[in-house]
């Protein structure tokens, strides 16, 4: 009762807003009279409207009197001192039910914590005998999962007499001391290792069973429970885009403020909480390694919906009725919005839907959420202009759907925070209107150009994701250091006469975290870059390939950038010194090095620590042992000699790790191969290559760049990296090309 009535708030107030806002103003070319007689009209509205609100508020207020007055009859706390003596009981799960949904709980860290209490110990006689875990806390849905891990790991010991007869179970949700007391006579001990795990919501019941881990809740207030019921609104085994689910989360406002820190801030690290307790699935971008997105895991979702549905948060293809749903999520139906009977809805998210009527209804301005993926519209439905009516709209998104052209009228938006537009076949320029939306926070529109002067008007910008400039384009790039509070920037078409206004914006962006810099044409003159200051707070830089620098800029070293995670940068000379500046990043995880020279690092342990993702597509890569026993580490063209690459190994000479490494969690290595070459210079390529520097190593992606070389020559190259590939302990994979220019 008491959420209805506050919603019931919340729409009396925004819709005096809208009533406010809705009423005209006069004309300036209109007469004295005229206008005189509007305004005196205006006024008379107003006070009408004043009293309605005035009318609904007290009615509320009665509403919630009501509450507190029934709350008060109906309480019995102070009048039972001890509870009467029946041989009926209440179902103790019945309070674990409605408990608060803030202390759901997930296993992150508590599945590594209870695998290693409940694995055995190398050498350990006490660890054959039976050992029982309970684990204590509210319901946890990643138990099962946790199990199954538990159960891969016990897979990789050896088998043996004893072993067959070690069993392994889980007994869920006990409540009550005497229950565990009657299936513990069901266990025996065998001196086997044999593992119990208990879950229970009581300690009390399990105190003399043996081991205790106790589970955390979720949060200690229920922000996080209510991102989480927020996934409830996208489809089953749907890429859910991290920034923009961040996005909607403030929309809702669902992320709190906290001193010192954007919000996105705070709501990407609700993001990475979700993840960390297993209730999402991060999800890693194919061509950088950037996390930038999620899934839901099936079983997770159906437990969110139906909290959802609960809670009457979310109504998910008709599980509310239209009169009670806040949030409405559709998928893959035929939709008329000029119907009456939703107008508490806050929220449309539609999912392949075919619009048959889209001229809104007016009492469907409060939403706050609209969301178009993959949407159809009948034929002359095509022009959005009724969304410039939606005056509390902070989240836009169209993605996928053909739309004729965005309406001039989206200036209107005053509250918009977000706007993002992806494949919607919009003409090429967005309207002049945008420059008005002065709270918006993320604008996404990269098949798209700005209007000339607009973009420095948004000074509330944090993401910017856009085609480029339309016309002037030194103005547009002049323009970019006006957006003082950006965190992100992609932009294409930038060309050679953009360079010293584009460096000199860039040096006002403070703030910036992710720069990417996609080029028109390749650029043979790169001006100005050692005079960039970078933001030293640059997670990430992808500097397209157009964009070629002699050499390796100066500021890239851990000095300037010691948060740099991820980086792609084409530079024609790299020298040693270069190498070793981008080897000793700290934060270094993902490298793109496109170059033609050669480069080394004669003591490379110590050398790119963080790195996991290694692409080199003109080059080759060599590690070779020093006569200390100290790695070198070599890039080189595909073009140039081959340098020896050490002593022809046998296959089981590479099964321990040495104990000097390189890159110590390096998973992805790239690089190019010229066969024409290695036969020229009577060398195959892997015959010494060193994987075993590489610990971690998983995949291993070769280019095989055939030009000149005979079949033979090619097939010998294969079989050599497969040899180099069998002797490592980890056995990565090696896919491989073949190119032929």
């Amino acid at each position: 009762m008491t959420r209805i009535v506050s919603y019931n708030m919340e729409d009396i107030l925004d819709t005096f807003l809208v009533r406010v806002e809705d009423s005209s103003k006069p004309n300036d070319q209109d007469s004295v009279l005229k206008r005189l007689g509007e305004m005196m009209t205006g006024l008379f509205k107003k006070i009408i409207e004043r009293h309605q609100i005035t009318g609904a508020i007290e009615k509320i207020r009665k509403n919630l009197q009501e509450v507190t007055d029934r709350r008060g009859r109906y309480t019995v706390d102070s009048i039972v001192a001890k509870p009467a003596a029946s041989s009926r009981t209440v179902d103790p799960r019945l309070t674990a039910m409605y408990r608060e949904a803030s202390q759901i709980i997930v296993i992150n860290k508590s599945s590594a914590d209870l695998i290693s209490m409940l694995l055995p110990k190398e050498d350990d006689e006490s660890d054959k005998k039976m050992k029982i875990v309970s684990v204590v806390g509210a319901v946890d849905l990643n138990l099962n999962a946790t199990t199954a891990n538990l159960l891969s790991q016990q897979k990789s010991v050896p088998k043996s007499k004893s072993f067959c007869h070690r069993y392994f179970i889980v007994i869920d949700d006990i409540w009550e001391q005497q229950c565990w007391e009657r299936n513990k006579l069901g266990l025996i001990e065998n001196n086997c290792g044999s593992r119990i795990i208990i879950t229970t919501h009581k300690l009390e019941v399990v105190k003399e069973a043996g081991e205790v881990y106790k589970l955390q809740p979720l949060s200690s207030d229920k922000v996080q429970k209510t991102c989480l019921l927020y996934l409830g609104a996208f489809p089953e085994d749907s890429f859910i885009d991290k920034d923009s689910l961040i996005w909607m989360w403030i929309a809702e406002g669902f992320v709190e403020k906290k001193p010192g820190r954007g919000l996105f801030e705070v709501g990407r690290e609700y993001f990475h909480e979700l993840i960390n307790r297993s209730m999402i699935q991060g999800v890693d971008s194919e061509v950088n390694g950037i996390m930038d997105g999620c899934r839901v895991h099936d079983m997770v979702l159906d437990f969110i919906v139906s909290m959802s549905c609960k809670e009457n948060f979310v109504s998910v293809d008709g599980t509310l009725s239209p009169s009670q749903a806040r949030r409405l999520a559709l998928k893959n139906r035929e939709l008329d919005l000029t119907r009456d009977n939703l107008p508490q809805v806050r929220s449309f998210i539609f999912w392949g839907c075919h619009i048959d009527k889209w001229a809104l209804h007016p009492r469907l301005k409060l939403i706050r959420v609209l969301a178009l993926e993959r949407c159809t519209f009948r034929e002359g439905c095509h022009n959005l202009e009724p969304i410039g009516n939606l005056l509390h709209l902070r989240y836009l998104r169209i993605q996928g759907s053909w739309i004729e052209k965005l309406p001039g009228g989206i200036g209107k938006l005053k509250f918009l925070q977000t706007l993002e537009l992806e494949s919607t076949n919009l003409d090429l320029e967005l309207p002049c209107s945008i420059g008005m939306l002065t709270q918006l926070v993320c604008l996404r529109a990269q098949d798209l150009m700005a209007p000339d002067g607009v973009i420095r008007r948004l000074t509330s910008l944090e993401e910017l994701q856009i085609g480029g400039p339309h016309n002037d384009e030194r103005k547009f790039v002049k323009d970019l250091g006006n957006l003082r509070e950006l965190r992100l920037l992609n932009t294409r078409n930038i060309d050679e006469s953009m360079q010293i206004d584009l460096v000199q914006s860039l040096g006002n962006l403070k703030k910036m975290q992710h720069l990417t810099l996609d080029y028109s044409i390749g650029l043979s003159n790169v001006n100005g870059w050692d005079a960039v200051v970078p933001s030293r707070n640059l997670r990430s830089l992808f500097l397209d390939y157009g964009m070629r620098f002699p050499m390796l800029p100066s500021w890239i070293n851990s000095e300037h950038l010691r948060s740099l995670s991820h980086l792609e940068i084409h530079a024609d000379d790299v020298h040693d010194q270069g190498l070793k500046a981008l080897g000793g990043m700290p934060e270094l995880c993902y490298l793109k090095l496109e170059t033609h020279t050669t480069a080394t690092i004669t003591e490379a342990d110590g050398c790119f620590k963080q790195l996991r993702s290694l692409m080199l597509p003109h080059s080759t890569v060599v590690f070779v042992a020093n006569e200390d026993s100290t790695p070198s580490f070599t890039i080189f063209s595909k073009y140039e000699p081959v340098p020896a690459i050490g002593r022809k190994r046998k296959k089981d000479d590479c099964r321990v790790v040495p104990a000097v490494v390189v890159m110590p969690n390096l998973e992805e290595l790239q690089f190019s191969v010229s066969v024409e070459e290695l036969m020229e210079n009577n060398v195959v390529s892997f015959e010494g290559l060193r994987l075993d520097y590489l610990p971690s190593i998983l995949r291993v992606k070769v280019h095989f760049w055939c030009d000149g070389a005979f079949k033979e020559d090619v097939e010998r190259e294969e079989a050599a990296l497969r040899d180099a590939i069998q002797v490592h302990p980890k056995f990565p994979t090696a896919p491989h090309s073949k190119l032929i220019t």
